[in-house]
């Protein structure tokens, strides 16, 4: 009867026991920085980590800060201001010299880093950035060890898009919708002055060279034999190039090209019957 109580008793005590022990903290998640940029953690090889083969940065110029506090850091080319949560263990980096952006910035705790490219993500190489962090250790993140920026200037920006026969007009490429060859887009300044001029390859691509700023891009229509004509199906619902020549299509796309290159700017034509009342 002892035995029986004592293994009631002691079922009772561990079930206690169990409910005073707090569960386990979550891990803590590599999340993204403040511009939406997703690390990735690498193996550190020491030395500049601008160099290690996993960063593979274009940039030329590399600033690395170790141990880092609050305060303002230079290479004698570039200042980078830097302040740092250390509650958090995070970390915001803006450069303040202009005329240069960061292509990668690494962020080393413990034994990994995490590797931030700017260049191949949406935002393109950026001047600033907040709550960069090491990786996660457990449920925090670990120790910032160091900080470096991989920078360098502007990489030059671009407009590219396709130019493709949309045969069934409904403005969107299928798959069976060939590209159009030899076809001339333009891009217009804010005032309305001639930035870049591209034509089409075989395949129908474009692409033209820009610096920052705001576009107008178009495209020109060119004549087809009698009694076709060639009619405008995408992009729709504007005359954005209506007043910028006569010999442009109406509807045009206005691209703002800040870090980042702007892709997928297409336009659709189709083949249209033109009925007169003759000569």
């Amino acid at each position: 009867m002892k035995t029986v109580r004592g293994l009631v008793l002691g079922a009772l005590i561990g079930a206690l026991v169990m409910t005073m022990v707090p569960a386990a903290a979550a891990p803590q998640p590599n999340n993204p920085s403040g511009d939406g940029v997703q690390p990735t953690i690498i193996p550190h090889f020491g030395g500049d980590d601008c160099t290690d083969p996993m960063v593979d940065t274009e940039a030329t110029h590399s600033l690395r800060i170790p141990s880092p506090a609050s305060g303002n850091y230079t290479d004698g080319t570039v200042v980078v201001n830097l302040v740092v949560n250390s509650s958090q263990r995070t970390v915001d980096f803006s450069i303040t010299t202009p005329g240069w952006v960061a292509f990668d910035v690494v962020v080393k705790g413990g034994t990994n880093s995490n590797h931030y490219d700017y260049l191949a993500s949406a935002v393109g190489p950026q001047t600033s950035d907040t709550v960069l962090h090491s990786p996660p250790k457990g449920n925090r993140y670990d120790n910032l060890s160091h900080v470096t920026i991989c920078y360098d200037e502007p990489p030059p920006l671009s407009i590219s898009g396709t130019k493709f026969h949309d045969r069934d007009t409904d403005g969107v490429r299928d798959e069976v919708e060939e590209g159009l060859a030899n076809w001339t887009i333009t891009a217009f300044n804010e005032n309305g002055g001639v930035a870049a001029t591209a034509v089409t390859d075989t395949d129908g691509n474009y692409s033209m060279v820009l610096g920052s700023g705001t576009f107008v891009v178009c495209e020109e229509l060119p004549d087809a034999e009698a009694p076709f004509d060639w009619q405008e199906s995408a992009p729709s619902g504007n005359d954005d190039c209506a007043a910028l020549g006569s010999n442009l299509a109406p509807a045009g796309h206005t691209v703002t090209l800040t870090n980042a290159a702007a892709t997928g700017v297409n336009f659709g034509n189709h083949l249209a019957v033109v009925l007169g009342c003759g000569d």
